[in-house]
């Protein structure tokens, strides 16, 4: 009797789904074995700590391979690269009862800044839809740190950003 089969997530890396109980994978520890290393950042780590209101429709990670995306019955994944000494701030976390890497929150947020400085459309920290309380409760130092392994540009917008969160609104 067949209890199961097998579902292809990308060539050469397939699930074994059981018909009966389905398929109880966390889409983080998808998008952590689809192409590695990597670990989850960016909206998709901003939105799991809750310092953006929405929802990541898609998985975001960073790697130190080139940018890549997958897509597959989880959904769609992207891969940004970076720098080998930036490739940190990053925890093992449970999820669905799986180990996942993610960035800290920290990181989660210099990694979005990083890249979206490099992306076409300009920064405009009042527009961002960041959680100001949780945002509060950072540790600054720690994300200046990791954005010094960026560049100059990086360390300043973090700065930026952290004046921004305490500013008087």
């Amino acid at each position: 009797m067949d209890k199961g089969y097998i579902l292809r997530l990308k060539r050469d890396l397939y699930e074994f789904v059981d018909k009966e109980r389905g398929s109880g994978v966390s889409d983080l520890y998808v998008a952590n074995k689809l192409y590695g290393p990597s670990y989850v950042s960016l909206e998709t780590a901003l939105s799991f700590y809750s310092i953006i209101p929405d929802i990541a429709a898609n998985a975001m990670s960073v790697t130190t391979g080139p940018t890549r995306s997958f897509k597959n019955r989880y959904g769609a994944f992207f891969y940004r690269t970076c720098r080998k000494k930036a490739f940190t701030g990053y925890r093992i976390i449970t999820s669905e009862g799986l180990k996942v890497c993610i960035a800290d929150k920290e990181k989660a947020l210099v990694d979005y800044l990083y890249y979206k400085l490099r992306s076409p459309l300009k920064l405009v920290l009042k527009e961002e839809r960041f959680n100001k309380d949780i945002l509060r409760k950072l540790d600054w130092k720690k994300a200046l740190r990791y954005a010094k392994l960026f560049n100059r540009r990086t360390f300043e917008t973090v700065k930026r950003c952290k004046e921004h969160i305490y500013a008087k609104s």
